[in-house]
């Protein structure tokens, strides 16, 4: 692995860790989640409207199936 790739693992972790302290300290976890899902899809959005002519066709099952898995991951975490 290269260092960059080694990097953006460590820095993933990180934010990762950093917005669950947050949600867990928030005043109301399940607003501040909820306000994570739609910055979430407000990005994920604009990202799919620019490299949408650059995703194969074969790809959009998994991008699917991995938003399903987060809709319900943010689900269970709200309760």
């Amino acid at each position: 692995m290269t260092a960059s790739v080694i990097i953006l693992v460590l820095l993933s972790a990180l934010f990762h860790a950093f917005w669950n302290y947050l949600s867990k300290v928030s005043y109301s976890p399940q607003l501040f989640l909820a306000w994570v899902a739609i910055v979430n899809i407000a990005i994920s959005i604009a990202v799919f409207l620019v490299r949408t002519p650059m995703i194969p066709s074969s790809i959009w099952v998994y991008i699917i199936a991995s938003g399903i898995v987060h809709f319900f991951y943010l689900g269970l975490n709200i309760l």
